[in-house]
């Protein structure tokens, strides 16, 4: 079950099956997402990309940004205790 939405989740944030939401001026693809991170409760994956951090259901759908300001933020985790 963890590989089917592991690969649901490359194929949604990685491939550019998912879209950005309209926390963004324009509607791109998102390609060239980096460092996904499943949650715990396999429903949502975290992402870099443009040196954000993005979130969208594993089973694809519009990305919400998380961050937006000038650091970069990647590495994104979940805490254990959630």
């Amino acid at each position: 079950m963890f590989t089917r939405r592991f690969t649901t989740l490359l194929a949604a944030a990685l491939i550019g099956t998912a879209r950005a939401g309209a926390s963004t001026p324009t509607d791109d693809e998102i390609l060239m997402a980096s460092w996904p991170c499943l949650s715990p409760d396999g429903k949502r994956v975290v992402f870099e990309w443009r040196d954000d951090l993005w979130t969208v259901p594993v089973a694809g759908g519009l990305a919400e940004r998380l961050t937006a300001h000038p650091a970069r933020d990647s590495f994104p985790t979940f805490s254990p205790d959630g």
